[in-house]
This record gives structure tokens, C-alpha cells and sequence, in this order.
């Protein structure tokens, strides 16, 4: 896999040089970053699996005239929100988080006035899956949400030797086990359930041991055939309502599907840093170029960030238990970490306010030439 990657920089000022050439784009670097750290960190793990995660996130905006713009349901609310949509890949190895590319999403009828030719959010999503390298003897599973659970996507990563699991739409039509006409998922996940053929399965998810009762089909759904489908329903009073889990690895256990579906809860976490630590959200420009080229940026901080969180001597000793993969921690961690390491390069040895004075005059007389 390494070989495979085109050369990139990986100095402050190779990337600096390469941030100034405008033919080299910023989403460019991200990817070559991202792929170099997938594969660094592959390498210590043999046979490991990889989760790619791709979902979306909403960036709250307004004004009128901000390219890209537009009023749009909000899953997470069951409201509206006017402002932008993004789509985002991240990989997942063990408990590192390693964002691999984002897509700002525009609407058919403002592609025009932006300079871009329109994609569907299903086409950002495999576009980005595409960009990933193949991972020669790591399993790869695709987690997305029920939006992105659809024939293109499916059949996509079918052909590329992945495995998909994701959540199937209440109203999606399936059919069998058995001949008869197909029928709505939630009409079969009731009659699951009033019939009581669901049983008990014990899972770890977060850290956690939890009882669900579930009931194990294998459907055939339109346009992407067999799926292992699982209705899933947590065991105790006042639990949201049942789901419908499908995996298109017809081989998995019902409790394997519910403990991969758990890891997309990285995916959050990825977000909740981005907008609180890295300022995803707070971009001001109007332009969509410029928005785009932050929410890459955003992405590379977070990269190098959590990469010097974990190489920091105060990450070396932290313990394993109730880790919440790469969340906010890290990245403090990291940010201390590098704020350390200036102040030694930019003070050396000095211990008095004098001397600190002196290197600081020193360092800007450097940068201004005088």
C-alpha cells in the first residue's frame, strides 16, 4: 500500500511549500496524509480490520449570500437547519480515528453559480470510498447510515471486495425467506416481533454489555439481492424502537452485525472534535471554494494533531480502558504537546523573563528580515 502512494511531504516546510503551490489542492494533501498514516498504522497490525465510515454533518449558516447554502431537514432534530451539508470518510483502526476526505455538498440548481458540476451526496460518498487504497490482507467493512443504504453504494462496494453494513429504511420493499410478495421491512420487522421469533443475544458495545433481542433474516431487496438482515431492539423499558440492520456479508452473526454497527459511534466523536476543538463550523467566508478548502483544513488538523497526541510522552502512559477512540483528549494532548515543543525550540534553555524577551525580539527580527 505504501508504494502505492504518490511522495508527499511530511516536514513543516515541505508541507508549507506545498501548501503555497497552487496546482498541489489542499483536499490532495489530506488524502496523501490520511492514506500514509492508514498505512503506518496497518503495519504494526497484521490482518487487522478496517472500518470506513462515511455520514454526514450539518454546518449551521446565516446570511444570503453564502454560496452553497440551503434549508434542509435535520435528522438529529427532526427539524430544520439552514446552512451547509458535508460528507465525510474516516477510517477506524483500533482506537485511532484517521480522516481520509470531505465533500461539501451542493444542490443541482446552485452548481452552476459555484463553477462545480453536481453530485448526489451518494456520489461524494463513493467517490471518497474509491480514493481509498486497496488494503492487501486487512478485511475492510463500510459502516454509513440508512441514507446511504442504496443499490449504487452497495453494489459499488460489493465490487470492490468490501463489506457493507448499514440500517435499511422502514419503508424499503424486501422479500423472502420463502416465496410471496414483497413487502415493507417494518411490516416484516412487526410480525417478527408480535410472532415473538426474536430471541436474546448479549453485545459489547462502547464498552459496554448490553442485552438486545433480535431476529435473523436474509432478504432479497431490490437491485442488491441477498442481505443479512437483523431487527434489532434493546431489552429494557423505554427503548427506542426496533431497527433493521443489514450487512451484505451473509456469513455474519447477528451479534457481530450490532458490534460493528457500534463503531460508527467514531464517527460522532470525529465530529463533536471537529466543531468544539478545530472550529469546522466557524468559517465566515461566503464563497464555496473557501469553504471547502477549510473543511479541508480543518481535516489535517485533526490528522496531525491527534498523531502528535499520540506520540506525546503524556499519551505513552494512558490506559486503554473506557478509551473513547480518537475524541477530544488526544487532541489537546497533541495541542499541548506542540505548544511545549515551540516554547522549548522558541526559549531554548532560558529560565528569566529577560531571556525569553531577548529570543522572542530575535525570532521576529528572523522572520521580518531586519
Amino acid at each position: 500500500m505504501e508504494r502505492s502512494l504518490p511522495s508527499c511531504p511530511t516536514n513543516r516546510f515541505g508541507i508549507s511549500r506545498t501548501l503555497d503551490d497552487r496546482s498541489f489542492r489542499i483536499r490532495t494533501l489530506l488524502r496523501i496524509l490520511g492514506q500514509k498514516r492508514l498505512a503506518k498504522a496497518l503495519e504494526r497490525k497484521p490482518k487487522q480490520r478496517v472500518y470506513l465510515i462515511v455520514d454526514t454533518t450539518n454546518l449551521r449558516r446565516f446570511g444570503t449570500h453564502i454560496e452553497g447554502v440551503f434549508k434542509f431537514k435535520d435528522n438529529s432534530t427532526n427539524g430544520y437547519i439552514y446552512g451547509q451539508r458535508v460528507v465525510v470518510l474516516i477510517a477506524v483502526v483500533g482506537k485511532t480515528i484517521i480522516p481520509l476526505g470531505s465533500r461539501l455538498f451542493i444542490r443541482k440548481e446552485d452548481a452552476p453559480e459555484v463553477g462545480t458540476t453536481y453530485q448526489s451526496q451518494i456520489d461524494l460518498a463513493q467517490e471518497l470510498i474509491e480514493e481509498v487504497p486497496p488494503f492487501p490482507g486487512h478485511p475492510v467493512t463500510v459502516l454509513a447510515d440508512a441514507f446511504f443504504f442504496c443499490k449504487q453504494l452497495v453494489n459499488r462496494v460489493r465490487d470492490l471486495g468490501y463489506v457493507f453494513i448499514s440500517r435499511a429504511k422502514g419503508n424499503q420493499k424486501v422479500s423472502g425467506p420463502g416465496v410471496g410478495r414483497p413487502c415493507a421491512v417494518s411490516k416484516k420487522m412487526k410480525k417478527a416481533y408480535d410472532e415473538k421469533q426474536a430471541r436474546p443475544v448479549i453485545v459489547t458495545v462502547r464498552h459496554r454489555q448490553r442485552s438486545f433481542l433480535v431476529a435473523h433474516r436474509v432478504h432479497k431487496f431490490r437491485g442488491m439481492g441477498k442481505i443479512n438482515t437483523v431487527y434489532s431492539k434493546e431489552k429494557k423499558p423505554g427503548t427506542r424502537k426496533s431497527i433493521a440492520l443489514v450487512s451484505t456479508d451473509l456469513n455474519l452473526s447477528p451479534k457481530e452485525i450490532i458490534e460493528m454497527t457500534g463503531k460508527r459511534w467514531a464517527i460522532e466523536l470525529f465530529f463533536r472534535s471537529c466543531k468544539q476543538d478545530l472550529g469546522m463550523g466557524h468559517y465566515q467566508g461566503r464563497h464555496w471554494e473557501g469553504v471547502d478548502q477549510h473543511l479541508q483544513l480543518v481535516l489535517v488538523a485533526h490528522l496531525l494533531l491527534s498523531l502528535a497526541g499520540d506520540e506525546s510522552p503524556q499519551a505513552s502512559g494512558k490506559s486503554d480502558t473506557g478509551a473513547t477512540l480518537s475524541g477530544l483528549e488526544p487532541l489537546r494532548t497533541g495541542k499541548a504537546h506542540l505548544r511545549m515543543a515551540l516554547v522549548s525550540d522558541l526559549f531554548g534553555r532560558t529560565r528569566t523573563r529577560k531571556g525569553a524577551e531577548s529570543a522572542i525580539l530575535e525570532r521576529v527580527e528572523m522572520i521580518m528580515g531586519t
